[in-house]
């Protein structure tokens, strides 16, 4: 599962295409905050290839509010076995909640500088 952020999010999105050649079991599953998010990947023809391997698009609500990116990202601990966080170690933001979910859900947790 991946949250589409830009940068590390869909880096890893595109590792799972690449690996999916030799590794077809890999299901690659968007988890986005909104229905306009997805409206603004689509326009982009690299993100837009990448929804499309996509074995499925979450979306977790259609308007935004301030706390979409929480939902999102706890939606994505709670239904994952493993975490894997690519942190700078800052005390704020999405990624420093989302290891908080981890650790909450006891979920393994692996994370990158």
């Amino acid at each position: 599962m991946t949250g589409f952020a830009n940068g590390a999010d869909q880096y890893f999105a595109e590792i799972v295409v690449i690996l999916q050649k030799d590794f077809p079991e890999l299901r690659l599953i968007a988890v986005l905050p909104y229905r306009k998010r997805m409206d603004s990947l689509c326009q982009k023809e690299h993100t837009n290839a990448l929804l499309d391997a996509c074995a499925e698009v979450i979306v977790i609500q259609e308007e935004y509010k301030p706390n979409v990116y929480a939902k999102r990202n706890r939606y994505m601990v709670e239904h994952s076995d493993r975490v894997i966080a690519v942190y700078d170690g800052r005390e704020k933001g999405g990624t420093v909640k989302t290891i908080r979910f981890a650790h909450q859900f006891r979920k393994e947790l692996r994370k990158f500088p």
